[in-house]
């Protein structure tokens, strides 16, 4: 009896104890779990706000990347492109991410590829506005030898008898005339304006035959019908200008044996001139080509100056306000201007 006891004390003693120890090693376990998740839940939260940073910065980053590239540097480079004066100073916008990690390098890079794209464009404004500056002092200084020439030219016209020799001085004071327009485009193509002005208005048919004697081959240019229109007189120089160039191109690119057609008519307060050719005429992806030149006039580079002509029509219309559109006709082409009544006295 005293060892049936014996023993079961020593059973419930064995028992409480496993009891005791499993209940420790559970609220151990709990423990040593409940620690983890609280690291796993902590590395997470950090994690989120990590992940948070980075994808603000590089939401920061690419909307800084594209304003740059689709606006800032646009706008830099147009104002530098269309500078007459002075080149001014284009100011460069610091990185709009600050962190020392690598996407504030990374940030820090895009705004030193910004920085050297507007110093190479400063550079190249300043090197394009040095050549204008170089075509007007060569421009200017032609100039001056070709007025003398024409001076001299007028007086050895009016001195000589003989009709072979004036016939000859009329062809070298058209040459001569000729290259001063030639001048005048160097001029154009600087963004200079012209030095011929008048004070007083110009009749319309004045200025017509003034454009016409500006060209090799006059003769063949036929004043139809122009009313009795007069013109402000600062635009009578560049007027001069843009109708010789349409006149050259009219003639050119028609046979020798036809006649170029100029007209002109009101329309309402305004003034229409047509010229009309018989040439070849042009293609529709090439007439369309050219009335875009001359709708919205290009810059300045080695594609405009191999279509001179072209080139100083738009500049000159822009300058003066003035509509010019080229039509196929029935033969050849019809340029038609259109003169505003600001330019009409």
């Amino acid at each position: 009896e005293l060892l049936r006891q014996a023993e079961g004390s020593v059973l419930a003693d064995a028992v409480r104890q496993a009891d005791d120890a499993a209940e420790g090693q559970l609220r151990t376990t709990l423990l040593v779990a409940g620690g983890i998740v609280a690291v796993l839940l902590v590395a997470v939260l950090i994690s989120l706000l990590i992940g948070r940073s980075i994808a603000r910065s590089m939401r920061l980053l690419r909307s800084q990347a594209l304003r740059i590239a689709q606006v800032e540097l646009p706008d830099a480079l147009d104002r530098l492109r269309t500078v007459t004066g002075g080149v001014p100073h284009i100011e460069v916008a610091p990185a709009v991410v600050r962190s020392l990690d690598e996407i504030g390098e990374l940030a820090e890079a895009f705004v030193a590829v910004h920085r050297s794209a507007v110093s190479v464009a400063v550079e190249q404004a300043a090197m394009r506005r040095n050549v204008n500056a170089m075509f007007v002092n060569l421009a200017r200084r032609s100039q001056v030898l070709v007025e003398r020439q024409l001076e001299l030219l007028d007086d050895l016209e009016r001195e000589e008898n003989d009709p072979d020799q004036l016939e000859n001085l009329f062809k070298l004071d058209h040459l001569a005339a000729r290259m001063r327009r030639n001048d005048e485009s160097l001029l154009v193509l600087a963004g200079t304006e012209s030095t011929r002005r008048w004070q007083r208005p110009v009749a319309l048919g004045a200025v017509l035959l003034a454009a016409a004697a500006e060209i090799e081959q006059y003769r063949r240019v036929r004043h139809e019908s122009v009313p009795d229109l007069h013109l402000v007189g600062h635009a009578v120089g560049e007027l001069v200008h843009l109708l010789a160039e349409l006149l050259e191109n009219a003639t050119a690119f028609s046979r020798p044996d036809t006649v170029v057609s100029v007209n002109a008519h009101t329309d309402g307060a305004d003034a229409v001139v047509e010229i009309t050719d018989r040439g070849l005429g042009m293609s529709p992806a090439a007439l369309a080509e050219a009335n875009g030149v001359l709708a919205t006039p290009p810059a300045a580079d080695v594609a405009t100056v191999e279509r001179m002509g072209l080139f100083v029509v738009s500049h000159l219309a822009a300058r003066l306000g003035v509509r010019v559109r080229l039509h196929g006709g029935q033969q050849g082409l019809v340029a038609v201007l259109q003169l505003p009544g600001s330019l009409l006295a």
